[in-house]
């Protein structure tokens, strides 16, 4: 999976933020086997952290230009002595990512959304607040440290790109994508054959009684941790509320789905709190009482 490291990931990607060297250099750096070396070179490639340059009978391996490996190296000038591979490895980066906004996320929402259980969440927390880089509030959790809460961010941004473009098939002329926290929600002018997007949005909607005009657009949803989900009508309708935010003409159409879809006004108002849509929930929904009221004059 794309959003964990391993605790020798971390320590490589350390010795790399201050030197490039050969595959064979960094097995001996590290204490381990050439070919632990070269599983972590390939691991490490994969998710854009280094670069890997053929020289001679070598591979000359150096951090990348990426967003996310310069975010990486900057938090890690930091902390050159802190052990960070012992807090930062495994489910640490989802939690980071979850927790990234500057906003407190609510203990309801991360226990949610993780993918790990509930023991292994709150050992990390733990570790992660002895390390002093997260804060639990009333409210809930943040990161603290300015460099960390980049890097998640980054590397949250690199895995969006990264997943988009492995798994991608159609290749349409105009897309977009949002992302909140690991939910990422797509638009495109083209049909996704790929079976890891699942399909979302006004689409389903239509599966479900909302009479509208297509445009030809189709959306599709993934998520960062890559396991794939059966979303129910609230979420497709929740999905097409965000893409809403860079179409606002959708919204017209949401206000006639509000009215003809059965859908649980509960649950949108628990969803439109995690993808930070209340406002825009709330000005549908009374747009839709509002028609009502006129049609019981007419």
């Amino acid at each position: 999976m794309l959003i964990k490291l391993s605790k020798q990931e971390i320590r490589a990607l350390g010795v790399l933020c201050t030197t490039s060297l050969a595959t064979g250099r960094l097995a001996k750096a590290l204490a381990v086997s050439p070919g632990m070396a070269s599983r972590l070179v390939k691991s490490l490639e994969k998710k854009a952290f280094i670069a890997v340059k053929e020289e001679a009978q070598s591979k000359i391996l150096s951090l990348s230009l990426a967003q996310h490996s310069q975010a990486f190296k900057k938090f890690y000038e930091t902390r050159p002595d802190a052990k960070i591979q012992e807090w930062l490895a495994g489910p640490a980066i989802e939690l980071l990512i979850l927790i990234s906004n500057e906003a407190p996320l609510p203990r309801s929402t991360l226990e949610e959304e993780c993918s790990f259980s509930r023991p292994t969440l709150f050992r990390k927390i733990n570790q992660l607040k002895g390390a002093g880089v997260i804060s639990a509030s009333s409210a809930g959790y943040t990161i603290t440290d300015s460099d960390l809460r980049n890097f998640s961010i980054a590397y949250a941004n690199t895995i969006h790109t990264l997943l988009t473009r492995l798994h991608a098939q159609a290749k349409p002329a105009h897309s977009t994508s949002i992302r909140v926290r690991k939910h990422v929600v797509r638009r495109l002018d083209a049909h996704e054959p790929s079976s890891f997007f699942t399909p979302t949005g006004l689409p389903v909607l239509g599966e479900h009684g909302l009479e509208y005009i297509p445009s030809g657009s189709q959306e599709y949803y993934f998520n960062l941790d890559e396991r794939p989900r059966k979303l129910s009508v609230e979420e497709a309708f929740i999905h097409a509320l965000l893409l809403s935010t860079i179409k606002p003409q959708d919204k017209t159409i949401l206000v006639i789905a509000l009215d003809k879809v059965r859908m649980d006004v509960a649950k949108l108002s628990r969803l439109s709190r995690k993808f930070l849509l209340e406002q825009e929930l709330l000005t549908l929904l009374q747009s839709v009482e509002y028609h009502k009221k006129l049609r019981e004059y007419e």
